[in-house]
């Protein structure tokens, strides 16, 4: 019984991610650039990424699972090492544009970002209808993940990660 339960939740989880992309396909954020519709221009995401702040540490972790899917998780550390903050991503390339899913505790749906701007080395994400953050950049620059988090009005963050070797 508990099987079939979780298999239904994941089922119906996965028709929901799937739904909210396919509605989120049909609206534009701004343009996309054709080579936003290739999941594997974004290979040098995949790894262990750690962010050493003052207060806290955050973690990225990026995995290949198919040609058209990666999955991701997100952490937060406090400087003693208990998790403060966990979130689920996910990269999917779908109807010729690729999306970040997120999945936060505090939201019953996944929030999805679609890629609007790519390049060897950096893509943008946007959704204009969520509160914040409405745009995450990720940019690789001499071996350091940038990743970049602004609201409507410029307001956010930046966090710079290193490569973390896998243990």
């Amino acid at each position: 019984m508990g099987a079939k339960l979780a298999k239904n939740t994941r089922e119906l989880y996965m028709c929901r991610v799937f739904y909210l992309c396919l509605v989120l396909s049909f609206t534009s954020y701004s343009q996309t650039k054709e080579n936003c519709a290739e999941l594997a221009e974004l290979a040098w995401l995949g790894g262990h990424w750690v962010s050493e702040g003052e207060k806290r540490d955050t973690l990225e972790f990026w995995q290949k699972i198919s040609d058209d899917t990666f999955e991701g998780v997100g952490k937060v550390l406090n400087k003693q090492g208990q998790l403060t903050s966990q979130e689920s991503l996910r990269l999917v390339q779908m109807g010729g544009n690729i999306f970040y899913l997120a999945k936060v505790k505090h939201n019953a749906f996944p929030i999805a970002f679609k890629a609007t701007r790519c390049s060897s080395s950096a893509v943008t994400f946007e959704n204009a209808e969520h509160d914040f953050p409405n745009t995450l950049t990720y940019s690789l620059k001499t071996n350091q993940l940038h990743v970049t988090v602004k609201g409507k009005d410029g307001d956010g963050f930046t966090l710079i990660f290193k490569r973390h070797k896998e243990q």
